[in-house]
């Protein structure tokens, strides 16, 4: 074995050793964060909170095919909505993923106020912006349990304890395990947003915006 093999093999050891840890603390850490801040009865949520609807495109870029997470996650807000425990919903996420989000929640028949935040890019986004524009109420993030756990782990970090309510899981291959093995490496990517001062991804004021 060269040198140059002999120096390299017990650096990148160590490397994949020290991500590999990293990617258990993160994810270890986010998942004991929501522990009891999931809501399964919805009489659980404060009288008047506001539910943030996490962003989803409705079909894969990639295929086409509809979204399996997508009606999902619409079902849990309309459904949440319905319990009267709700003053408003925010839906966030692309100018476009906003907007179709609203409409398919009045076709679902909601009819508390539905707020558009358009710049929700990323979750992240999503919740420094309900954290600002909300800053009196109780939040309710609503999004796939993997995904709550992430928004409830980032908006304790940024001082603000909030409840989640998980949408059922979806019932295609990707929603049951792509989705939830993605999200492993979003959280260790948020505890590195975390560590670098949770930079957002619009110079749009988090609480501006919002309609």
């Amino acid at each position: 074995m060269s040198k140059i093999k002999r120096f390299w093999k017990p650096v990148l050891k160590t490397l994949l050793w020290a991500g590999l840890l990293f990617l258990s603390v993160a994810n270890l850490w986010v998942a004991l964060s929501a522990k009891g801040r999931l809501v399964v009865d919805p009489s659980d949520v404060p009288l008047g909170s506001v539910g943030i609807v996490l962003g989803i495109s409705e079909f894969y870029p990639d295929t086409g095919k509809p979204t399996d997470v997508y009606h999902p996650r619409l079902d849990a807000g309309a459904a949440l909505a319905a319990t009267g425990r709700l003053s408003a919903l925010v839906v966030s996420g692309t100018p476009e993923q906003a907007e179709t989000l609203r409409a398919e929640l009045l076709r679902r028949g909601v009819v508390i106020p539905i707020i558009r935040d358009p710049h929700g890019l990323r979750t992240l986004d999503s919740v420094a912006r309900a954290i600002a524009h909300q800053p009196d109420r109780p939040l309710v993030f609503i999004s796939q349990g993997w995904h709550v756990n992430r928004a409830l782990w980032q908006a304790e970090r940024m001082g603000r304890p909030s409840l989640g309510f998980a949408a059922a899981e979806g019932v295609g291959l990707r929603a049951r395990y792509l989705g939830p093995a993605r999200d492993i490496l979003a959280k260790a990517k948020a505890l590195l947003d975390w560590l670098t001062g949770f930079q957002l991804s619009t110079d749009i004021p988090p609480g501006e915006g919002n309609r």
